[in-house]
């Protein structure tokens, strides 16, 4: 069970980190788009640039439509995350939860932000997942 809870909390964190490739990629495939200039010729249809900026155009393309599905995810992986932390009655391990799996927070921004220690922010995530363990269990 402990590692379904972690997995189904985890997913909206994996998907976000997939989306934020795939802007980065957009990214680099639009500079290196805007970065080609084209090779005139001689003979009609053969500019060399040309394929390889339909290619770019293509890629960019395919990456939206990628980031839009992956959109659509991330928001039902949140309000699955949001229901499983919302159920936790504990504020602060509510609130560590919320830091890393909504906020996607590394465990010392977490730890330096709420004013724990690392050591603390990580009892309180130990202690809400038995929580959510043991709930489970019981349904």
């Amino acid at each position: 069970m402990s590692d379904d809870v972690v997995s189904r909390l985890e997913a909206a964190w994996y998907c976000h980190k997939r989306i934020e490739g795939n802007l980065r990629k957009i990214k680099q495939l639009r500079s290196l788009a805007q970065s080609m200039t084209p090779h005139y010729s001689q003979v009609p249809g053969s500019g060399g640039s040309k394929s390889t900026m339909e290619n770019a155009v293509a890629d960019i393309v395919e990456l939206e439509n990628d980031i839009a599905e992956k959109s659509r995810q991330l928001r039902d992986d949140f309000k699955e995350a949001e229901a499983i932390i919302d159920s936790v009655p504990d504020y602060k391990q509510r609130t560590v939860l919320c830091y890393r799996y909504l906020y996607f927070y590394r465990w010392e921004e977490i730890a330096s932000d709420l004013h724990y220690s690392w050591a603390q922010v990580h009892r309180f995530r130990k202690n809400a997942l038995e929580y959510l363990r043991q709930k489970d269990d019981m349904e």
